[in-house]
């Protein structure tokens, strides 16, 4: 004799997602962004590795939903197998952007560093973002002070060369 059990007990669906019955089973139809069995994962929290060779720098853009913004760069002697995007963002539905394209069919959103960077050839353009916690248009002197300190610390690609900043530009962006 077949059971016919309701396997929607309650909570079985996490972070608002509808329980839908099945024959001995259910699922989870979950709300936008939510991914996961019983959609547990919270938007643009997938733990996506930095690129090989390199590094990621991301900052919330919203705390209520998780968005984020995210830079890559890559390290030593390494260069991007593929021209990266300016910026990567994860919006409040948990879709990934490279710039204002959508990410699909990809392991991770950016691309690694798997090329080897040749002094004077061309080099994938980057910008480098520092991310400050406090009231940008006010401290303006204080980010770029902070930011030399960290940028002096970087160590060169190359024996016997030093990184310098040449110009430094503070761009205050909105808030959420």
């Amino acid at each position: 004799m077949e059971s016919d059990v309701d396997h929607c007990f309650p909570g079985a669906c996490e972070n608002g997602g509808t329980c839908i019955y099945g024959l001995d089973t259910f699922t989870c139809m979950c709300q936008p962004g939510f991914k996961g069995e019983r959609c547990q994962t919270a938007p643009c929290s997938e733990d996506y590795d930095p690129p090989m060779n390199g590094a990621v720098a991301c900052a919330l853009t919203d705390d209520t939903t998780g968005a984020m913004f995210c830079t890559v760069f890559c390290q030593g002697d390494k260069e991007f197998a593929i021209e990266p995007a300016q910026a990567y963002s994860c919006r409040a539905d948990g879709e990934w952007f490279a710039d204002s394209d959508l990410v699909v069919g990809q392991g991770s959103p950016w691309p690694d560093c798997t090329g080897r960077y040749r002094p004077g050839r061309p080099h994938f353009v980057g910008d480098v973002h520092y991310f400050y916690g406090n009231d940008c248009h006010s401290s303006a002197a204080e980010i770029i002070s902070n930011f030399q300190q960290l940028f002096n610390q970087l160590v060169s690609s190359q024996p016997g060369e030093t990184s310098t900043v040449r110009q430094l530009v503070v761009e205050c962006g909105g808030t959420a």
